[in-house]
């Protein structure tokens, strides 16, 4: 919990998932555990309620976050193209959207924990897309009475597969260009903190001497 309250300080007042992370590897605590402790610790603490609303999501699995973010992107990014192949005002600014949406899903499959789990994020996003594109052009289809715009499931395959290779070579690139630059990586530099927080722990304590002391005071002086 001091590390904990530490932790807290130094980043504004706020722990997120990857603070939890890190306390988990350098303590061996249980994660869920530590969740516990810092929520019960910030009972405590008089915070606003948006602080504390942040707080509350930031303390959320990082993989859940990730999968539900990349899945609510998919949804809209298949929605959008499915509406741009029917709107005949709009429909290219339909298109600049779901772009910009399969655009942001890439960037967030990009904070997975490894290159692996990125690939995972970007499938997901294969999959959700074209299922959200099929069954809004399936209504489409009924409202307008046309043509349906939908793909043939022979595609599904293919929009998980590039899913999966876009984001894996985007986190090999974003990794390198890291590594160029010299930026380390979020997780290694909440890590080294702790660690820093740990070692400085150590020292106080190997400092502590028992002691015992007198408190006078003189009425008048």
């Amino acid at each position: 919990m001091a590390l904990a309250e530490r932790l807290r300080q130094a980043s504004g007042g706020i722990l997120d998932e990857e603070h939890i992370e890190a306390i988990e590897e350098a303590t061996g605590t249980p994660r869920e555990t530590i969740r516990v402790l810092v929520r019960s610790m910030e009972s405590n603490i008089r915070l606003p309620v948006w602080d504390r609303l942040r707080s509350q999501l930031a303390t959320l699995d990082s993989r859940l976050k990730n999968s539900v973010g990349v899945g609510t992107l998919g949804v809209i990014s298949g929605v959008l193209f499915a509406l741009s192949t029917r709107m005949i005002v709009g429909g290219q600014m339909a298109a600049s959207f779901a772009v910009l949406s399969a655009t942001l899903a890439l960037i967030v499959s990009l904070h997975g924990r490894d290159r692996i789990a990125s690939g995972i994020l970007g499938a997901l996003w294969g999959a959700i897309h074209f299922f959200s594109y099929q069954v809004a052009a399936t209504f489409i289809a009924l409202i307008v009475r046309g043509p349906s715009p939908e793909m043939g499931w022979g595609v599904f395959p293919l929009f998980v597969i590039a899913g999966f290779f876009f984001s894996l070579v985007g986190r090999h690139f974003w990794d390198t260009l890291r590594q160029t630059l010299g930026w380390m990586d979020p997780s290694q530099q909440r890590k080294a903190l702790v660690q820093q927080l740990m070692e400085i722990q150590d020292r106080l304590k190997a400092e502590e001497r028992n002691a015992a002391y007198l408190s006078l005071d003189v009425v008048g002086s």
